[in-house]
């Protein structure tokens, strides 16, 4: 069975930030939520992503204080996105082409969640586990033949 990266969003209610929030409203939401990233919404629309990398090279890093510093000015716009009937796999490939770990789910257009690189290894995991124990079962319930002599 093909998992889709919209099973694995379903349910769920994205937060996210405006172009316009501080830096350091977001990262305490972040920090409540303990999430790694926040979709940032316009109108509607997914404007971009701000991220705990984004915190570190663009606020951190430049001397920016966050009590001072808008989203919009820090953010990753117009992120590479997921459809919620992308693959798993296909989803992690192209997390790994892009060297990111969280990316937006969008269905006809509107955000529906946030999968992350390790959202999607825990799922991963989780299949290759009931695949085993499958097969463990499969392995016990097969009849054993005797050999040659027995």
């Amino acid at each position: 069975m093909r998992r889709t990266v919209g099973s694995l969003v379903s349910g769920q209610n994205p937060a996210t930030a405006g172009p316009k929030d501080l830096v350091f409203d977001a990262v305490k939401s972040m920090a409540q939520k303990n999430i790694g990233a926040l979709p940032v919404v316009e109108g509607g629309r997914l404007a971009g992503i701000f991220t705990e990398r984004d915190v570190l090279k663009r606020v951190v890093a430049t001397g920016l204080d966050p009590r001072t510093t808008r989203v919009e000015q820090v953010m990753t716009p117009a992120p590479e996105t997921s459809g919620a009937d992308e693959g798993i796999i296909d989803c992690m490939e192209k997390m790994r082409r892009l060297n990111c770990r969280h990316m937006p789910v969008l269905k006809a257009g509107a955000l529906v969640g946030v999968v992350s690189l390790r959202d999607l290894l825990m799922l991963l995991l989780q299949m290759k586990q009931d695949e085993i124990q499958y097969l463990n079962e499969l392995f016990d319930y097969l009849p054993v033949e005797p050999g040659p002599g027995g």
